[in-house]
């Protein structure tokens, strides 16, 4: 599962339910590219 905050973190906001991702990268101010078990994500925000 991918979740965001945008409050410090006190409230979560989930994004994807997809499982296995294990890093993300952001690339700049608007993306971000999620990877883990055979799978990559790109994740547009």
């Amino acid at each position: 599962m991918i979740s965001i905050y945008e409050d410090g973190g006190k409230f979560w906001k989930n994004i994807s339910s997809e499982k296995d991702f294990y890093t993300v990268r952001v690339i700049n101010d608007s993306t971000a590219i999620a990877a883990g078990k055979g799978k990559i994500g790109l994740i547009g925000f």
